[in-house]
């Protein structure tokens, strides 16, 4: 049985905003599409997000953001 997930619509973690759940990825996890600040929609794992282990599309570490 999985466990029940966390509804992350509207809120922010870092620069992404979460928009809607995307479905599960290859592991089970849930995911969601999120828009950064930069403009770029991407899809992220929940755990990811809560965690902060992604908090942009990969804009902030191809570019110099400090």
């Amino acid at each position: 049985m999985m466990p029940a997930t966390i509804d992350l619509a509207g809120q922010s973690f870092g620069w992404l905003t979460v928009v809607r759940r995307c479905g599960r990825n290859k592991h089970g996890a849930a995911t969601w599409l999120c828009v950064c600040g930069c403009g770029q929609s991407t899809e992220v794992a929940g755990t990811l997000l809560r965690r902060e282990l992604t908090t942009s599309c990969g804009c902030r570490r191809s570019r110099a953001w400090f």
